[in-house]
Formats: C-alpha cells, sequence, structure tokens
C-alpha cells in the first residue's frame, strides 16, 4: 500500500467511498479541553512527516461537510453548556494519512482525561445526527 488507505480497500468493499471522517482523540502541549474539526494533509515537508503520516506536500481533498458540521458543532456546545469549559476550534491540515477521498478529522481532546468524556461524545453524537 501507498498510503491511498480508501483505495487500497476499495475492491473488498460493495460500495463507494464519498467521505472519509475520522473520529479521533486530539492532543496539544496545551491540554486545553477541545473539540476540533480539521482536514488532512501535510502541506510542506517537516521533521514530522513521518511521524504524522501521509506525503508532505500534498494535501487530500477537504470534506465539503466541514463548515457545515463546524456550525452544528459550535451550536451544540453552546446548547449543551460544554463550550464553557471546552475550545470549538477548526484546525490548519497538519497530518494524515493520504487518501484521494474528500476526508475532515472529528476529534476530542486534549488529554486522557478529556477524551473520555461522556458529554464530549454526546455534543459530537448529536452534531452527526444533525449533519
Amino acid at each position: 500500500a501507498d498510503g491511498n488507505a480508501d483505495y487500497d480497500c476499495k475492491d473488498q468493499i460493495k460500495y463507494s467511498i464519498k467521505e472519509v471522517v475520522f473520529l479521533s482523540r486530539h492532543q496539544s502541549k496545551s491540554g486545553s479541553p477541545a473539540l476540533t474539526v480539521h482536514p488532512i494533509g501535510i502541506p510542506r515537508p517537516s521533521k514530522w512527516t513521518k511521524e504524522m503520516g501521509g506525503h508532505a506536500g500534498k494535501c487530500p481533498p477537504p470534506s465539503a461537510s466541514m463548515g457545515w458540521v463546524f456550525r452544528e458543532l459550535k451550536k451544540q456546545a453552546r446548547q449543551s453548556g460544554i463550550s464553557e469549559e471546552f475550545q470549538v476550534t477548526f484546525e490548519a491540515t497538519h497530518h494524515g494519512p493520504y487518501l484521494r477521498t474528500p476526508a475532515m478529522f472529528l476529534e476530542i481532546g486534549s488529554k486522557q482525561d478529556d477524551w473520555v468524556r461522556q458529554d464530549a461524545g454526546d455534543c459530537w453524537a448529536r452534531t452527526l445526527q444533525n449533519t
């Protein structure tokens, strides 16, 4: 496989992949609680390219749904009250994997205590139900 996970598995599934959504944990040096949305790709080579996956200098197509998802996430975070504690952010692209299919990451962060929070997971679940 050359890092094109969506194309590497297309013969093994019975439907076409139109969009890839990664539900993931977010890590940051600040450790601030956050709910994040971001595209994938590595715009330029860096010392972290191998560690972060993808291909340096290549950014897969972003998901056309990112804007809708981000706006709904902000709404759900506000309504649930979680925005009092969690930052709701749209991040720049900064890691792989490399795909040819439009994709985005949806994350809970930034440390282990945040990753397992039921209210953060519920906020994402409501967001996804409404988009």
